[in-house]
């Protein structure tokens, strides 16, 4: 078999057309399981919708990296490392 002879048809089947119609369902099966990875509920995470693909993102991206945050420009009160609720008067003397 060379690719000179791929072309040559047997009883309506090609061994180029056998080949192009295995990349075509790589593809298409690999594609699929990367979206239904993506919607199946699983014991870790949250699943998106079925048209997740045709939803808006909600969330604002930040285009630059000098437009991030760095752990120290975030203010103490909204860091996750605080385990207990702040009092209201401290909330009062950071709003000032």
């Amino acid at each position: 078999m060379t690719f000179g002879n791929a072309g040559f048809v047997f009883d309506t089947y090609s061994v180029q057309g056998a080949m192009l119609m295995l990349f075509f369902m790589t593809i298409f099966y690999c594609v699929l399981g990367i979206y239904l990875d993506q919607v199946v509920p699983m014991e870790f995470g949250v699943a998106k919708p079925w048209n997740f693909l045709c939803t808006g993102r909600k969330q604002k991206r930040i285009s630059s990296n000098s437009e991030r945050l760095s752990d120290n420009d975030v203010p103490a009160h909204k860091k996750k490392i605080n385990f207990e609720p702040i009092s209201e008067s401290l909330k009062r003397q950071l709003a000032e």
